[in-house]
């Protein structure tokens, strides 16, 4: 009987990497540059992505992403999401200025970049539809992102909004006027959405159905300056970084019903600012305050009493004689200049880290997973491994379906180009196999991709003829 490999459920880019037989983390690339010197691995391709400001992995597997400032450009045909801005007065010391009364300038307006990584394409998310009909301009920057129970994009603005974003309309669900300055908000597993200030106070507690009203509160809140705001799946523990070294834990022992506790601050003598965030395996990580060695992205085990158990080193370009440098004149991509936001796929194979001073979207690669990590089954079907593989012409791809659907069934090559549209059609539940005919193509390797609703499941087989 062959035994039937259950794949990685989202799609992510799988990059030929040379260090077979190692392990850990290792940087992989920049998908998104945003410096106009750019990178040696991949050229500027977002003139308008100046401060990295968070990132979340949404539902369909697309990464999204922002900028807390965007830059400015004089008006160029060559970049058509720039806008008019108006720019009144400016002295000498004035960042990006071109001098006093200059009036209008054409900048970008602070969007929301969604990143594919099946075909490296970049989306605008520029304008957001209200659910009472209206529009709003995305124009302040990002504080922070997360990820909802529903693979919903929680959005926090630099003016002190929140929104709740659906990953595949892109149509607001929800949002929230907080009067604060942000860190990144944080979901619980049953959808609860927390938000807290830059510089503490409280931290509050949405209703998944209802953001008209608060539904909890964590009072007297006291980080220094954070940026970071995680909590546990069951809701019964929220983590906050402090500048002052350290995560505040708080606790209550049924979660957002009850009332909760700082009963503990972990690793008191970091101090943290970047990002906390939890992977798939129920590790706890997070960036240290930026510039301060030993410039390490730390990985905690609750079940060890939040023990350091993994971590991700790099190298701060601050910290070297600064030769090491692109041909454009700037740091190499895998210098990090200030670790700001992170978010990991599905399986933990990737880490994505928003590079707030890099002006890059940073990823790095896991060469210890996936063994031993729970996969994700999706909740309407199963996409397995291709057999055999490597095929020579012919190979099957099996899959079940847990309930009659519509289902797509396409393959790519490994450049991201589309080879072809297999199936389209409404299928019965049950187990189905389809066999792929490789005979009018090249040798390499090639992605399919199954998609059912919104649900979506990738695979890779190699063709060798």
């Amino acid at each position: 009987m062959r035994m039937k490999t259950l794949l990685v459920l989202f799609w992510m880019l799988i990059v030929v990497n040379n260090g077979l037989g190692q392990t850990g983390w290792q940087f992989d690339t920049t998908p998104i540059v945003g410096d106009p010197r750019g990178s040696d691995d991949v050229p500027v391709n977002l003139p308008g992505y100046r401060n990295a400001y968070g990132v979340a992995v949404a539902g369909d597997g697309t990464i999204w992403t922002a900028s807390y400032t965007s830059r400015y450009i004089s008006a160029n045909d060559s970049f058509p999401d720039l806008i008019s801005f108006p720019l009144y007065t400016c002295s000498d010391s004035t960042p990006d200025c071109y001098g006093a009364d200059i009036g209008l300038i054409e900048i970008y307006v602070k969007p929301i970049f969604i990143y594919n990584p099946l075909d490296q394409s970049i989306d605008t998310l520029r304008f957001l539809n209200m659910p009472d009909g209206s529009v709003d301009t995305l124009t302040h920057g990002s504080r922070g992102m997360a990820t909802d129970h529903n693979g919903n994009v929680i959005f926090a603005d630099g003016s002190g909004y929140l929104y709740k974003i659906d990953h595949v309309t892109h149509d607001v669900v929800d949002s929230y006027d907080t009067g604060t300055n942000l860190v990144h908000p944080a979901c619980d597993a049953r959808g609860f959405t927390y938000y807290t200030g830059i510089f503490g106070g409280t931290i509050v507690i949405l209703d998944p159905n209802d953001w008209s009203m608060t539904y909890n509160t964590i009072p007297d809140v006291k980080p220094g300056v954070s940026r970071g705001l995680e909590v546990s799946p069951d809701g019964k523990n929220v983590y906050v970084l402090s500048s002052g070294g350290g995560i505040l834990h708080y606790y209550s022992d049924i979660g957002v019903d009850g009332n909760y506790a700082l009963i503990d601050t972990i690793q008191k003598s970091i101090p943290t600012q970047g990002f906390v965030v939890w992977d798939p395996k129920g590790i706890l990580w997070f960036g240290q305050k930026e510039e301060d060695p030993p410039y390490v992205v730390w990985g905690l085990d609750p079940d060890q009493d939040y023990a350091v158990i993994d971590s991700l080193s790099f190298i701060m370009w601050a910290a070297t004689d600064k030769s090491d440098i692109t041909s454009g004149g700037y740091a190499q991509p895998y210098y990090f200049r200030t670790v700001r936001d992170a978010a990991f796929t599905p399986n933990g194979e990737y880490l994505y880290i928003a590079d707030f001073y890099g002006y890059t979207l940073k990823r790095y690669v896991n060469l210890s997973c996936c063994d031993g990590v729970p996969q994700i089954t999706l909740r309407s079907f199963t996409l397995y491994e291709n057999y055999p593989n490597p095929f020579n012409q012919t190979t099957i791809i099996p899959f079940d379906l847990a309930h009659p659907a519509h289902i797509k069934m396409k393959v790519y090559d490994a450049l991201g180009r589309e080879v072809g549209t297999f199936i389209d059609g409404q299928m019965d539940a049950g187990s189905h196999q389809f066999e792929f005919n490789g005979a009018n193509l090249a040798s390499g390797t090639y992605y399919f991709k199954l998609t059912m609703d919104t649900e979506v499941a990738t695979g890779r087989m190699m063709l060798i003829k």
